[in-house]
C-alpha cells in the first residue's frame, strides 16, 4: 500500500516538474529553475531542447508513476522512481551529444585563437560507482543460498527489524534501483567531461565549479552509502 502512494506522489511531483521544465525552456539559462546540469548551462540552445524534452518525458514518467500500482502491482515503487531516474540519465547523456554537435567538435580543424579551459573529471569516478555495483551483485550471488525465504530490511533505531521482504523481491527491487541511481551518477560525470568552461559568466562558471565537486563527491559517497546498506541488510540475515 504505502508503496502505490509513494508512487502516486512520485507521478504528481514530476508532472508538476515537467510543467516547470516547459516554462524554464523560455528562460535564459540560469542556476534557479530548469533542467540544471552542465552542459545546459553552456548553450542557451541546449537549455531550450533539453527544457522542452524534459517537460514531454516528465508527463510520461508521471503517467508511468501515477499507473504503476495497477500495471506493476508490487514493483509500482521500483518503476516509477526508475523510470524517473533513468529519464534524467538519458537527457545527461544527450545534451552531452547536442553540445558537441553545437561546438562542432572536429579531430581535425584549424588552430583556434584561444584554447578554452576544458573540465576534467578523473576516470576513477567513472569506475569506482560501476565497481560497487559489481561488487553489490556478487555479495548477493555469495549469500543467496544462506538467505531465508523472508529476510529483514529495515530497521527501527534500536537495530530491531521493522519491515521484511521476500528476498527475490528485494533482490530485484534493490539491485534495479542501485543501477538506476549509479546510471544517473556516470551519467552525469559524462555529460560535462570534457566539455570547455566558457567564463564569459563569472555566476555560471562559479556555479558549474560548484556542481562538478558535488558530482564527484556523490559519485563515490552514494554508491558507498547503499553499499553500507545492503552490507547491513546480509550480514543481519545470514
Amino acid at each position: 500500500m504505502i508503496e502505490a502512494i509513494i508512487s502516486i506522489v512520485v507521478g504528481l511531483i514530476v508532472l508538476v516538474v515537467s510543467a516547470l521544465s516547459f516554462k524554464s525552456s523560455k528562460m535564459a539559462p540560469n542556476p534557479y529553475l530548469g533542467f540544471r546540469i552542465i552542459p545546459t548551462l553552456i548553450s542557451k540552445r541546449v537549455w531550450v531542447k533539453i527544457n522542452r524534452l524534459a517537460g514531454y518525458g516528465g508527463i510520461i514518467c508521471g503517467l508511468i508513476a501515477l499507473t504503476s500500482p495497477l500495471i506493476f502491482r508490487d514493483y509500482c515503487f521500483v518503476v516509477s522512481i526508475s523510470s524517473v531516474i533513468l529519464m534524467v540519465a538519458a537527457y545527461n547523456i544527450y545534451s552531452r551529444r547536442i553540445v558537441e554537435r553545437e561546438l562542432e567538435y572536429e579531430a581535425r580543424g584549424e588552430r583556434p585563437l584561444r584554447r578554452l579551459k576544458t573540465i576534467r573529471i578523473s576516470r576513477v569516478f567513472y569506475v569506482i560507482p560501476i565497481l560497487i555495483l559489481a561488487l553489490m551483485a556478487l555479495m548477493f550471488a555469495l549469500c543467496w543460498s544462506k538467505l531465508p525465504t523472508i529476510i529483514a530490511v529495515h530497521f527501527s533505531a534500536s537495530g530491531v527489524p521493522n519491515r521484511f521482504e521476500e528476498k527475490t523481491y528485494f533482490a530485484i527491487s534493490f539491485l534495479t534501483l542501485a543501477s538506476s541511481i549509479i546510471t544517473l551518477i556516470v551519467s552525469l560525470i559524462y555529460s560535462c567531461d570534457g566539455l570547455p568552461l566558457i567564463e564569459h559568466d563569472s555566476r555560471r562558471v562559479h556555479y558549474i565549479r560548484s556542481l562538478i565537486k558535488v558530482v564527484k563527491l556523490v559519485s563515490v559517497l552514494f554508491p558507498l552509502i547503499i553499499l553500507g546498506v545492503l552490507t547491513i541488510i546480509l550480514t543481519y540475515n545470514i
